[in-house]
């Protein structure tokens, strides 16, 4: 069964009820459906917790794809008791770090329609970011760039997934 990724319908969902299908073997828990976005593409997976229903939490380190079946698992931090299959839960991200995740990933977007160079790679952080470009020939001017990037910052233009 794949989990239902709700980030994908709304990335400003913070929570949602699901149900742990399994637990794997990153002994990480499993859900029928969930708001946490997992590591790829340069950007960090969600952390947050997972709220049992009856009382008691797990709190969720990073998320992560398996790499054999694809599943998105929930990976808590160490020692705690993991919730069984079948269990409810209430899954919260810690929307705060997300957030800070979303700023920085659309700024790097603005960026790269800035720079008129091939990007290599990259990597998304809640308090930096970095892009690599095939630069060639081409100089920046970081302080053209600077103002370029805050006057689209600016302009307030909507933004969509």
């Amino acid at each position: 069964m794949t989990t239902a990724e709700l980030f994908r319908e709304d990335a400003y969902l913070r929570e949602c009820d699901a149900t742990v299908t399994a637990v794997n073997d990153l002994d990480g828990i499993i859900l029928d459906q969930t708001v946490f976005y997992p590591l790829g593409g340069g950007q960090p997976g969600d952390s947050g917790v997972l709220k049992l229903d009856g009382g008691g939490e797990v709190r969720v380190a990073t998320t992560v794809y398996d790499r054999d079946s694809g599943d998105i698992v929930h990976v808590p931090n160490e020692g705690q008791t993991l919730p069984a299959p079948g269990a409810r839960v209430r899954a919260v991200i810690d929307w705060d770090r997300r957030h800070r995740l979303m700023r920085m990933h659309s700024a790097m977007h603005l960026i790269c329609s800035l720079v008129p160079c091939p990007v290599t790679g990259g990597q998304v952080g809640d308090q930096k970011g970095r892009l690599d470009f095939d630069m060639g020939e081409y100089r920046a001017d970081k302080e053209a760039l600077s103002k370029d990037l805050n006057a689209l910052v600016d302009a307030d233009h909507p933004v969509a997934a």
